[in-house]
């Protein structure tokens, strides 16, 4: 899938994309107090060939509520969180 179709579906879906710095990330997703979902994506670090499957991934995060604080979370709930985010954005990328 394209940059533009995953820009239209987190616009459908009520997902706000930032690009902004994100640490030691190259992107993330949450979702705020007010149940608004947030992507940020950090241009300084993600390629555009790289932006679309980042989007996907992050996408997948907000789809299934897969968020978590690398502060708190165990290894076990970052690895499965990523996982499921992986599948996701896999498939979004082959529609």
């Amino acid at each position: 899938m394209d940059l533009q179709r995953l820009n239209k579906i987190a616009d459908d879906l009520g997902i706000r994309i930032l690009d902004t710095e994100c640490g030691e990330c190259r992107g993330l997703a949450t979702r705020a107090p007010s149940g608004r979902f947030y992507i940020g994506i950090d241009p300084s670090i993600v390629s555009e060939e790289e932006r679309a499957p980042l989007l996907a991934h992050e996408i997948a995060h907000c789809l299934t509520l897969t968020f978590f604080n690398y502060k708190t979370a165990t290894k076990k709930e970052i690895d499965e969180a990523e996982e499921i985010a992986n599948r996701i954005a896999s498939v979004l990328m082959d529609l």
